[in-house]
């Protein structure tokens, strides 16, 4: 950078404002869009004017896609970050050459496994909350109401084509049996 000197034929706020030792201003030129000459730190102003402008860009950028995912329809879901966590563990283990390296990899597996039970917590809560989650008692219920809708049209069938009550009672007795099974197999 080469320094220029101000003149009187120059105008007053194009003159660099550092003062110096003598209480004097500064006999140099600023540098364009800046207050000072190279001399006197309008490198690092001017630096930090476009750190300042890239975090601005950055900022409305972030926002942007901050409104984009706001606007998803998972949004209040925390499935996705849980599968990333498990990736991100899956990877680590993947680096890991023998027990030597397993060993020295013992700190980030932890945190992240840490990381992924609170947001498997996280995760749990907000579908509950949400009404997301099938309880114990849900599933009950809608077990009842998926016998009771299967009962009623094999009635209707067994009546449309004359089926012995008996045969469908059996039929509807064998379909709850296995159901029940299923559920207490599955618990």
């Amino acid at each position: 950078m080469e320094l220029k000197r101000w003149t009187q034929n120059d105008p007053e706020d194009s003159r660099c404002d550092f003062v110096l030792n003598n209480a004097s201003q500064c006999g140099n030129l600023a540098e364009p869009n800046c207050n000072r000459c190279a001399l006197h730190g309008a490198n690092k102003i001017l630096q930090a004017q476009e750190n300042r402008s890239l975090r601005l860009y950055k900022l409305a950028k972030w926002q942007a896609r901050a409104n984009e995912i706001t606007d998803h329809d998972k949004l209040k879901s925390l499935r996705e970050e849980i599968a990333i966590l498990r990736i991100l563990i899956e990877e680590r283990i993947g680096q890991c050459n023998d027990s030597h390296d397993l060993l020295l990899m013992s700190g980030p597996l932890s945190d992240l496994i840490m990381k992924v039970e609170k947001v498997v917590s996280s995760c749990n809560k907000l579908e509950n909350n949400l009404g997301d989650l099938l309880d114990k008692q849900k599933v009950k219920n809608l077990a009842s109401l998926f016998m009771s809708v299967i009962v009623k049209r094999l009635e209707e069938y067994a009546q449309a084509h004359n089926l012995a009550k008996e045969e469908v009672s059996t039929l509807i007795e064998a379909i709850a049996n296995d159901f029940l099974t299923y559920l207490e197999e599955n618990q």
